[in-house]
C-alpha cells in the first residue's frame, strides 16, 4: 500500500470541497473505506473522487510518455492521474489536503 499526500495547489479548495475535507483518489475500495473511516474518526475527513479515464487522456503526449499538466480546465484529477503513472503498488491512494492545511487556526 502507498499513500501520497499533497499540500499544494488549491484546485480542491475553492472549486470542490472547501476547507471541510481533503480529496481522495484511490485504486482500492478497501483502502478508500479505511481512509474515509479514519478521517471521520479524527475529523480529518476525506471525500472519495474518481480516477476517470478522461484524466489519463488529458495528459497523453505525442512527444513524451505523458504530460505533467492536463491543460487549462484540468486540475486535481489530472494531477492524480499523473502521479498514478509513477506508482508500482497495486493499492494506492492520493490525498489532496491543501484545503485542510490552509484552514488551521494558527496558520500564518
Amino acid at each position: 500500500m502507498l499513500l501520497g499526500l499533497h499540500l499544494g495547489g488549491g484546485e480542491i479548495i475553492g472549486q470542490a470541497l472547501g476547507h471541510a475535507a481533503a480529496g481522495l483518489f484511490f485504486t482500492s475500495d478497501e483502502l478508500r473505506d479505511r481512509l474515509v473511516a479514519a478521517g471521520q474518526e479524527t475529523h480529518e475527513r476525506v471525500w472519495p473522487l474518481p480516477l476517470y479515464d478522461e484524466y489519463d487522456r488529458a495528459i497523453e503526449s505525442h512527444t513524451a510518455d505523458i504530460k505533467n499538466s492536463g491543460g487549462k480546465g484540468n486540475g486535481v484529477g489530472t494531477s492524480a492521474a499523473f502521479l498514478k503513472n509513477f506508482v508500482a503498488y497495486p493499492v494506492w491512494a492520493h490525498v489532496d489536503m491543501a484545503g485542510m492545511v490552509l484552514d488551521l487556526p494558527d496558520n500564518p
